[in-house]
């Protein structure tokens, strides 16, 4: 099986026992609809290994236990610890996180524009939004503290930022 379209959802943490169990930790908060499907990735020196999913056990908001079929030693899951985690980007979930704020209006804390949101980038514990603000492609801090107002009907965002404190791509 080829991931042709994968994406990073974490990454492998350690080891959990002595069957080839793993821990992998999310780059955000599991979702009530969190769901795996039966084949996930893991990236190891540049290469995306399919695996097949025997089992797995939700521990926390951001961490699970994941028994892969073809590893069965701790020996065997060892070489992938803190290797990146990837699933198909075509799962539901996945599209649901990205693209409930893509598109939203930008607006920092004196109410100026900044722009629209055109990507989400789901950086643990600081989660950014991709803007174009004057023809140029700028980061923005999209976290939950700095959310000020967040209108879903409208879709716009204030956030308690000043525009200078914008970074450049």
């Amino acid at each position: 099986m080829y991931c042709f379209k994968c994406k990073k959802i974490g990454y492998v943490k350690k080891t959990h026992g002595i069957n080839g169990e793993i821990i992998v930790e999310l780059d955000f908060e599991i979702q009530k609809k969190f769901n795996l499907n039966n084949w996930v990735f893991v990236e190891l020196d540049g290469a995306t290994i399919p695996f097949l999913v025997e089992y797995y056990k939700i521990l926390d908001n951001k961490t699970f236990i994941i028994k892969l079929k073809q590893l069965n030693s701790i020996e065997e899951s060892k070489r992938f610890s803190l290797c990146n985690f990837l699933v198909s980007s075509e799962i539901p979930w996945i599209l649901k996180i990205e693209q409930n704020i893509i598109g939203y209006k930008l607006f920092d804390k004196n109410n100026i524009y900044i722009g629209i949101i055109n990507e989400y980038i789901p950086i643990q514990n600081n989660p950014i939004a991709q803007v174009i603000y004057n023809n140029q492609k700028v980061l923005v801090p999209i976290n939950k503290k700095l959310i000020i107002k967040k209108d879903d009907f409208q879709k716009v965002i204030y956030l308690n930022i000043l525009k200078d404190e914008l970074i450049n791509c």
